[in-house]
């Protein structure tokens, strides 16, 4: 695991499978097995502007991707096998389908 977790804060992790490679996990964070967090390329230098950001009081499921650039909000859960394809706004859950996945507002 390469990250910067938030600061003092719990960050639950269920290594089993998992890759953690994000530039930032907020506070009060869940990763289930299999969770892969980082970038699209080869990036032996971590470079910020390659990974993606993880806010507060988020949950992963098991087996969810999020590779690139994107921003994961704070209060967001990310449904099991859930693939990332661009930033999620909070708070949002995020859904998987077998193909696609589904994003429904909390409001």
């Amino acid at each position: 695991m390469r990250a910067s977790p938030g600061a003092g804060e719990t960050v639950t992790l269920k290594p089993v499978g998992s890759v953690i490679g994000t530039w930032r996990i907020g506070q009060n964070v869940t990763a289930f097995q299999g969770v892969g967090l980082g970038s699209l390329v080869p990036d032996m230098g971590f470079h910020q502007e390659l990974r993606c950001e993880i806010g507060d009081n988020v949950i992963l499921g098991t087996g969810c991707k999020v590779l690139g650039p994107w921003r994961i909000g704070d209060n967001v859960t990310a449904g099991v096998n859930s693939v990332v394809f661009g930033s999620v706004e909070d708070p949002i859950k995020q859904f998987s389908a077998s193909r696609r996945a589904r994003l429904r507002s909390l409001r």
